[in-house]
């Protein structure tokens, strides 16, 4: 399994308890800070019966060979791919035949105004409250969300857009389109 853009390794934890004896994660994801705080953060499950891979790599260009896994997941990660379609691409490369691919993510909703209300929530709304719980940070990671907001797709946009490539097998979507989780396998 690969858990690519990987991140601290969050959905990694949940990963791994799914995970048979004897399987394997691989955590990718750009930035070395990004892996090194993963390796820290699972390296509470040392005497896991899944083997722990680390590897540095973008979404268009993993350093994996063709057909060689079951399942990808991306969590929150997708949408700050340099290059989707070929992100997909290579999402399908690796990938075996009837291999799962999930993607969980923020999108912007399908209906545009509804989009401008989000948007203006993530700009001006999000960043003053979580002054609450960064009181003395100024990198609130909260703080720039709104750039990538202006970048996302819409829901809707990206089921399509992971159609082209993937046989979709069930969408779900929470908060009007805000959240969107597309579950589908390589034919």
């Amino acid at each position: 399994v690969l858990d690519a853009g990987c991140g601290p390794g969050n959905m990694s934890e949940l990963i791994i308890e799914k995970i048979r004896p004897g399987g394997r994660l691989i955590c990718l994801d750009p930035l070395q800070s990004m892996l090194n705080e993963a390796r820290r953060n699972l390296s509470k499950y040392p005497g896991s019966e899944v083997k722990l891979e680390f590897k540095k790599g973008r979404f268009e260009d993993i350093p994996l060979a063709d057909g060689c896994l079951d399942a990808l997941i991306t969590s929150y990660s997708f949408r700050d791919a340099v290059d989707r379609e070929s992100a997909l691409k290579e999402f399908r490369r690796t990938l075996k035949k009837g291999g799962n691919f999930l993607v969980l993510d923020l999108t912007k909703p399908d209906v545009k105004q509804l989009s401008l209300i989000v948007g203006f929530y993530i700009k001006w709304i999000v960043p003053p409250l979580s002054k609450i719980f960064y009181p003395m940070d100024k990198r609130s990671p909260w703080n720039a969300l709104h750039i990538t907001y202006e970048k996302m797709l819409t829901s809707l946009e990206l089921v399509n857009l992971i159609g082209k490539y993937f046989k979709i097998e069930k969408v779900e979507r929470a908060m009007f389109g805000t959240f969107t989780a597309v579950k589908a396998i390589k034919t």
